[in-house]
């Protein structure tokens, strides 16, 4: 587990960017599955406790789905669902550090959208920005 995508990406993670992404998690617009935010909470305790590298596939699912038989599928299809979102999260804060590149994305937005009056604000923002 420990080469993974998700636990490549958890390992990046700042203390503070921990905390911002459970709260980026549980905002039902990301991610409506109970089971990527109990899979969350069990990995951001063990990476708190510095023990991340010491899981394995079958202990996490036995965490989560107790009872139920072992399904790499289900697990592998679950740390997908939480890697997709942990990449949101990045993009997301990326953006958001980013004045000029955000202006940019939202006056494309209002393009498509023709809102031509906030279009024409954000053109003259971006020549703000730029010079």
């Amino acid at each position: 587990m420990k080469k993974s995508k998700l636990f490549r990406l958890i390992n990046s993670l700042a203390l503070e960017e921990l905390s911002h992404f459970t709260t980026f998690l549980n905002a039902s617009f990301f991610s409506n599955s109970a089971d990527v935010r109990r899979l969350w909470k069990y990995l951001l305790k063990h990476k708190k406790q510095e023990k991340l590298d010491q899981l394995e596939k079958k202990g996490v699912f036995r965490h989560l789905f107790k009872d139920t038989i072992y399904s790499d599928v289900k697990l592998r299809n679950l740390m997908r669902k939480l890697t997709k979102v942990l990449e949101d999260f990045l993009i997301f804060q990326h953006i958001e550090s980013q004045t000029t590149a955000r202006e940019i994305i939202l006056n494309k937005v209002y393009q498509r959208r023709n809102i031509t009056p906030l279009f024409e604000q954000s053109n003259i923002k971006i020549k703000k920005l730029l010079t």
